[in-house]
């Protein structure tokens, strides 16, 4: 073998610690895949092992049977010894609450006859107006003072005439205008004309009507 053949390598620093890192990373794989197969492989046995011996530790369940049941003969004199036995049944005994006679029930009393309501009180007869209670045949003229087409302005004179001591009315008369008429009467004509001449000196304005 010539000298030329032969080569010498020549590794620096930086390679050489590269190298071991690489070495020892490789290791470190193998021993951490050896591990994990040789736990799987102990953890199924430890399964399967713990399974059979709890399969095994289990006792049998026994079978029990019922014991068999064996008639007994029955005979025509036992019947009739049974029935000789037989005891009656005491009599029941009277109730006294059934035999007491209920007690008679009080007749209702009669309806009490209603108070006799007192009979209202007579109403006061209404006085009649001037207009309605003539004094005689002949009292059939009125002395009318004032003629309104307002009920307030005729109520007011109605008032006025009443303050001085007069018996007066308001007349309404139909249709429209001055329908509110105030009057005193009625009376004979000779009453109608003092009264007249009476309201003149007291400020009216009468006039004799029938």
């Amino acid at each position: 073998m010539s000298e030329s053949n032969f080569r010498e390598i020549q590794l620096n620093t930086k390679q050489v610690v590269f190298l071991f890192m690489a070495c020892v990373v490789a290791l470190l794989g193998v021993f951490l895949l050896g591990v994990s197969v040789g736990h799987g492989v102990s953890s199924d046995g430890t399964t399967a092992a713990a399974g059979a011996a709890d399969t095994a530790s289990d006792p049998p369940v026994p079978t029990v049977l019922p014991p068999a049941t064996t008639p007994k003969p029955y005979t025509y004199d036992q019947e009739l010894k049974g029935k000789g036995d037989a005891k009656p049944a005491p009599a029941t005994p009277p109730n006294p609450a059934a035999d007491v006679p209920p007690e008679p029930t009080p007749a209702a009393k009669p309806a009490e006859a209603p108070a006799p309501k007192p009979a209202p009180a007579a109403a006061p007869p209404v006085k009649p107006t001037a207009e309605q209670k003539p004094v005689s045949a002949t009292a059939i003229w009125y002395v009318q003072t004032n003629s309104f087409s307002s009920k307030e302005n005729a109520d007011k004179e109605l008032n006025q005439l009443k303050s001085k001591g007069h018996e007066a009315f308001v007349y309404t008369a139909p249709g429209g205008g001055a329908r509110y008429k105030t009057r005193i009467g009625p009376m004979e004509r000779n009453a109608a004309d003092a009264l007249k001449n009476r309201l003149t000196r007291e400020g009216f304005n009468p006039t004799v009507i029938k």
